[in-house]
């Protein structure tokens, strides 16, 4: 399964996925731009996006001992236009008021997830409340509460790039 061209803002985490059958022992390698990425060699692929460098084709070889296979090139961009945006809204519910925090990336974001962290002030500090999908909804609490994102995550499809 080849991987899905895609457009990210810096700050992203790109998650590559491969879809392999074939005779094992198989051997997975992930390259950029026709270059082996070094220690890219699971079906998972994760790669923080912090600039231009990160920009190309991405592919992966499988290899038996038959022989190997090429996936076709998925092509990652920066899209300048791309950004993120994080808002707590109040909203009732039956059992009691809900604090639903909400994030999105424009652009063609499949889904987003994010770490999301909360603390009781701007300073922290902040406890992880793990890697979650948007929109994120708790029970609403007396006081203020602060949520920041940390490696946001886009997926333009649940296998590919």
């Amino acid at each position: 399964m080849s991987p899905q061209s895609a457009a990210t803002a810096a700050g992203d985490t790109v998650i590559l996925r491969a879809g392999v059958i074939g005779v094992p022992p198989l051997k997975l390698q992930w390259r950029k731009d026709g270059v082996n990425i070094p220690g890219a060699t699971s079906a998972t692929y994760t790669r923080p996006v912090t600039g231009a460098a990160d920009e190309g084709d991405y592919d992966v070889v499988a290899t038996n001992d038959y022989g190997s296979a090429t996936s076709n090139p998925g092509t990652l961009t920066l899209d300048p236009e791309a950004t993120h945006d994080l808002s707590v809204e109040l909203k009732s519910s039956a059992t009691g008021p809900i604090a639903s925090v909400t994030w999105s990336a424009a652009g063609p974001a499949w889904q987003s997830f994010a770490k999301l962290q909360s603390a009781d002030s701007v300073s922290g500090p902040y406890t992880d409340l793990g890697v979650v999908a948007s929109p994120y909804e708790v029970s609403a609490q007396t006081g203020a509460k602060f949520y920041r994102l940390v490696g946001f995550t886009v997926q333009t499809n649940p296998y590919d790039m």
